[in-house]
């Protein structure tokens, strides 16, 4: 008994060394070590915290930013190759072409980064992003407002209307059905590729075009797989043979002016082929370079508006039909024939004369391309001078 006449307790006193603890305080520390503390959940001992140590990362948190970073700098190298090598081999050609799809993930990159906090992740896949968007985003312009070269001569321009398409003649039996869509809208001229001997002998049987008697002869067939056939007088057909491919230009009469109207089929950009994608444009390319007065060159160009044959026609002087209207965004191949992402590889291109009133695109029945149809309005020439 204290001197004060009460009971005092008795303070736990710490034991030494090695010494075993008082069952008291061996419970309150246990009792720590459970209690909620931050980031630690109720009932769970936080050894790793106690221990100075860190959990080891999952193979998902190593996995994900390392294919995040693999992603990005991929990319970062094919836009990279776009701006100091455009088109130079056939893999970059192919990549290029689907410019559309290949950048895609790239996005979903900078989602993640942005998320996780990832400062330098997130500057690299805005860079990606910012050369597709660059690229891209041009085909969803509107329409371009038409100025002629010149001012127009008295009395309306001559308008013109063409329906081409790309038949796949080698696998496309529907033969009715393509000329059926292709007179469907009256054209003026109907330009064809890929007519393949068969559709020679069966259109000579029928003579399905009786109504456009002038431009290619039936009877007379061309070294190449392009027909052109028009209602109006055509006043010169001369065949240009580039690398086994035979393109077609045509001098088409429209009462005071004249069209001349190149019909192509380029080559694909394939290795082991008896015809040179980049042998073929090579040689075409200056040709439409040096073109005066109105002029359309239409046809499967195997080529994108993310090309660099594209690029070039464009620094020519040349216009794409699609752009004009709006419609830089459309597509024409596959037309569902293969499960591949669709792109646009047949184009109409016009110089400073041509005015692109309308382009569409139609069924294409049988067939791996969608046709286009144009309608077209002539403006005076330019003035005379040097080649574009």
């Amino acid at each position: 008994m204290s001197d004060s006449g009460t009971d005092q307790p008795t303070a736990a006193t710490e034991p030494n060394d090695g010494a075993p603890l008082p069952p008291a305080v061996f419970a309150a520390r246990v009792a720590t070590l459970v209690s909620d503390e931050a980031g630690i959940r109720g009932g769970e001992l936080p050894m790793w915290d106690r221990l100075g140590k860190t959990p080891r990362q999952s193979w998902r948190s190593r996995f994900v930013p390392a294919l995040a970073w693999g992603v990005t700098l991929g990319l970062l190298v094919v836009a990279a190759l776009r701006f100091f090598c455009h088109d130079a081999t056939v893999p970059l050609t192919w990549i290029n072409a689907y410019t559309l799809y290949v950048y895609l993930p790239v996005y979903l990159v900078m989602v993640f980064a942005v998320w996780s906090e990832r400062k330098w992740l997130a500057t690299a896949s805005l860079a990606v992003v910012a050369c597709h968007l660059t690229w891209v985003l041009p085909d969803f312009r509107p329409a371009t407002p038409y100025v002629p070269p010149v001012a127009a001569e008295a009395g309306s321009p001559r308008p013109l209307k063409i329906f081409y398409a790309n038949v796949r003649g080698g696998s496309n039996y529907d033969m009715d059905g393509v000329l059926a869509e292709a007179l469907d809208g009256d054209p003026d001229v109907i330009v064809i590729a890929e007519m393949q001997r068969w559709w020679w002998r069966k259109m000579i049987d029928k003579n399905p075009l009786k109504a456009y008697p002038y431009g290619t002869n039936l009877q007379r067939r061309n070294s190449g797989d392009i027909g052109v056939f028009s209602r109006l007088p055509v006043e010169r057909m001369e065949q240009i043979l580039v690398d086994n491919r035979t393109s077609l230009v045509v001098d088409i009469s429209l009462g005071t002016e004249t069209l001349r109207l190149f019909a192509l089929h380029s080559p694909r950009p394939m290795r082991q082929m008896n015809d040179d994608y980049y042998k073929f444009w090579q040689q075409i390319e200056p040709i439409l370079a040096e073109q005066r007065g109105p002029v359309v060159a239409i046809g499967d160009f195997n080529a994108t508006q993310h090309s660099l044959v594209y690029e070039l026609l464009k620094a020519d002087g040349m216009r794409s039909a699609h752009e004009d209207r709006g419609r830089g965004y459309v597509t024409t191949w596959p037309n569902g024939k293969l499960p591949i992402p669709p792109i646009r590889i047949d184009q109409a291109f016009l110089s400073p004369e041509v005015e692109c009133i309308s382009i569409a695109e139609g069924a294409g029945p049988g067939s791996d391309h969608k046709p286009l149809i144009l309608d077209l309005r002539m403006h005076a020439p330019a003035p005379a001078g040097p080649a574009r």
